[in-house]
């Protein structure tokens, strides 16, 4: 909750700075939204057998989830994708994973 004072403002100052703390009140919200969501996608690979995303990065964006980094596997890339479309929330995925060089 954001407080703002108006004392002494006038009537276009007042209407104006309520509407920037509506603004930013709604921009608060969305950025929790956002977090909630990478962090269900980040909790439900997490508790994937054959998944790790210890190298993986996760975003998330009004439903736009981004994974990158390096998996293990080429098989972990496209089972990652499928995991995540099915999660609440998620309308896209967008698939930035690379298979990390074999070691040698």
């Amino acid at each position: 909750m954001v407080l703002v004072a108006v004392a002494g403002c006038n009537p276009t100052d007042s209407k104006e700075l309520a509407a920037d703390a509506k603004k930013l009140g709604q921009t608060a919200g969305r950025a929790a939204n956002n977090a909630q969501l990478a962090g269900r996608v980040r909790l439900s690979l997490s508790q994937t057998k054959d998944v790790d995303i210890s190298r993986v990065e996760i975003f998330a964006e009004a439903g736009v989830v981004t994974l990158k980094g390096e998996v293990k596997t080429a098989s972990e890339r496209p089972l990652m994708v499928r995991l995540v479309r099915e999660i609440k929330g998620v309308n896209q995925v967008i698939n930035k994973l690379v298979v990390a060089p074999s070691k040698k």
